[in-house]
C-alpha cells in the first residue's frame, strides 16, 4: 500500500515532502554520475587532436535520431529541479552535442571526398541536368544513381537525412539538436539539397515504396506579352495552346510515352505583326529542361518564360511531391570539398 495515500492529515503532507526530496536526491546523484560522464567526453573530445571522427558521426546520429539513452535520460530527470539544475544540464549537452558534431562533420565530408567524389565526377558533374553540358544522363542511369539502394542515397539517407527536416519538395533543413545545428561543409549541403529536390521532383507521382520516374506538372495561362497572339507548346504528340479565351490547366506527363519524339519540346511564339518563333528542347530531358527556363515571381506565385522581349506567364503545380523552383540551382555540379 502506499504509505502516501493511506496517511491523514499532517503527516501525510510531510511525508509526501519527505518521498518527493528522496526521489529528486536519487535523481540528482544520477545527475552527477551522467555530468560527471559528459563533462569527461567534453573535454577530452575538445582537447584530443586524435578524436576518432567517424566515432563521433556515430555518436553525433545517435544524438540525433534520439536512441542515446544517456543523453536522453537527462532531459526527463531535471523536470522537477530548480532552473539551475536544467541549465546546467542543457548547457552540458550543448558542449557534448557541438563536440560530436564537429567532429563528426569531418569525417561526413571526408566520407563524400573518399567515396563519392569519383562517382560524382563520372555519372554526374559532366551530364545534364547535373552541368551545363549537352552531353545527358541516360533516364535508366538517372533511374539507378537515384535508387534507395545506390551508394548516393545511402549517403543522403544515412549521413545527411538524421540532421535535417525535408519537406515534401524534397528541401532540406538542417534543425537544431541540443541547440546546435550539425556544421555540414555548406557547399556539400548546398548540392545534396539540390540533388533532394530533384529526387523529389522526378517521383513527384510515387508513393514512398516506389523508385519509378514519374513527373506530373500542370501549367495554367496567366498572360501573355503585347506582341503575342498565342503560344502553342508541343509535347509528346499534343499540342498545348495558349490563345485569348477561357484558360485551364493542361499536365505534362514526363518521361514521355512516344518513343519516335523522344520528349522533344517545342514551343512556338506566334506573333502579332511578324513570323512565328520556334525553340526546341531535345532528349529524354527536354521537359524538365524547357521548365528549367521558367523564372518564379514569389509575390504572386507565378512562373514566366522569356524570348527576347516577349513573355508568357503561367501558373505551375506538381501532383504530389516536388516543385520546379530548383531546377535553375542543377547546373555545374560541384564533386570535392
Amino acid at each position: 500500500m502506499d504509505v502516501v495515500s493511506s496517511t491523514n492529515g499532517n503527516d501525510k503532507k510531510m511525508i509526501a515532502s519527505l518521498v518527493n526530496f528522496v526521489n529528486n536526491r536519487y535523481r540528482v546523484d544520477q545527475l552527477n554520475e551522467k555530468i560527471s560522464l559528459l563533462e569527461k567526453l567534453v573535454m577530452i573530445m575538445s582537447g584530443n587532436s586524435n578524436t576518432n571522427q567517424e566515432q563521433a558521426f556515430v555518436v553525433s546520429e545517435l544524438i540525433a535520431t534520439n536512441k542515446q539513452d544517456s543523453l536522453i535520460g537527462l532531459k526527463e530527470m531535471v523536470k522537477e529541479l530548480p532552473t539551475s539544475m536544467t541549465f546546467l544540464v542543457d548547457s552540458y549537452l550543448s558542449s557534448f552535442t557541438y563536440s560530436m558534431f564537429d567532429a563528426g562533420a569531418i569525417y561526413d565530408t571526408d566520407l563524400w571526398n573518399n567515396k563519392l567524389s569519383q562517382f560524382c565526377s563520372s555519372n554526374l558533374a559532366s551530364n545534364y541536368p547535373f552541368a551545363n553540358s549537352k552531353d545527358e544522363l541516360g533516364l535508366s542511369e538517372y533511374k539507378e544513381l537515384m535508387s534507395k539502394s545506390s551508394d548516393l542515397m545511402n549517403y543522403i539517407n544515412n549521413n545527411v537525412l538524421p540532421f535535417v527536416i525535408k519537406d515534401k519538395s524534397g528541401l532540406l533543413t538542417i534543425k537544431e539538436i541540443n541547440g546546435v545545428k550539425f556544421p555540414f561543409d555548406k557547399h556539400l549541403f548546398k548540392q545534396i539539397n539540390v540533388i533532394s529536390q530533384l529526387n523529389a521532383l522526378t517521383k513527384n507521382n510515387n508513393n514512398s515504396a516506389e523508385d519509378k520516374l514519374n513527373m506530373t506538372v500542370g501549367l495554367t495561362p496567366v498572360l501573355l506579352s503585347n506582341d503575342l497572339s498565342g503560344i502553342d507548346i508541343m509535347y509528346d504528340n499534343k499540342k498545348h495552346g495558349y490563345f485569348n479565351g477561357p484558360q485551364y490547366q493542361q499536365d505534362f506527363y514526363w518521361p514521355a510515352t512516344n518513343n519516335d519524339t523522344n520528349g522533344t519540346v517545342q514551343i512556338i511564339w506566334h506573333y502579332k505583326n511578324k513570323e512565328d518563333v520556334k525553340n526546341v528542347y531535345t532528349g529524354p530531358w527536354s521537359l524538365i529542361n524547357f521548365l528549367s527556363h521558367f523564372e518564379y515571381n514569389q509575390k504572386d506565385d507565378t512562373y514566366t518564360i522569356k524570348f527576347n522581349k516577349s513573355f508568357a506567364t503561367y501558373q505551375i503545380s506538381t501532383k504530389g511531391k516536388g516543385s520546379i523552383n530548383s531546377l535553375g540551382s542543377l547546373e555545374n555540379l560541384q564533386c570535392k570539398f
